[in-house]
């Protein structure tokens, strides 16, 4: 895989316990992004790369975590919220980019998304870049807490190419 080029905060610490002050919990694994409501003030994660020849297909793979969950506090105003993306743009600087995006949140999701510990399962983004080899495929994670800075939530996630198409 090329090497990234990387901005904002990303923490690739694992911890044993669901704790996401001190970077991604076991659950995560080692991610490529990782980024908490803790010390984000306005910061997304990005980690760009050149697409090589011969794929078709740019992944994220990404968890939300929140110890709102946990914390009993689903159902209330307390509703934090993620965004991730995948963009690709030609080397050029040509303002014309594809990207695609999803956001949700606490609610949004559902209870059912969450385990007991605040964490859904992994979600799937997909860009498809075939016949798009040289050009800058980014991806972005965000979250932001809703009203309080007591309870953190989290975005991990990974990053992979795949030859063939995305479907």
């Amino acid at each position: 895989m090329p090497t990234p080029t990387t901005t904002g905060d990303v923490r690739t610490q694992p911890t044993a316990y669901f704790d996401i002050t001190n970077g991604p919990p076991e659950c995560c694994g080692n991610p490529d992004l990782f980024v908490t409501t803790q010390h984000n003030i306005g910061e997304v994660p990005r980690l760009t790369f050149q697409i090589p020849p011969n794929i078709g297909c740019a992944v994220l793979s990404y968890r939300f975590l929140t110890d709102e969950i946990p914390g009993g506090f689903f159902g209330t105003e307390f509703n934090d919220l993620f965004e991730v993306s995948i963009t690709s743009a030609p080397p050029s600087g040509d303002p014309r980019a594809d990207e695609v995006s999803a956001a949700d949140s606490i609610l949004g999701l559902g209870l059912g998304a969450f385990s007991v510990d605040g964490a859904t399962n992994k979600f799937t983004l997909s860009l498809d870049v075939s016949n798009k080899s040289g050009h800058f495929v980014t991806f972005g994670v965000g979250v932001c807490n809703a009203i309080d800075n007591l309870f953190d939530s989290a975005i991990c996630a990974d990053v992979s190419f795949q030859a063939g198409s995305c479907c």
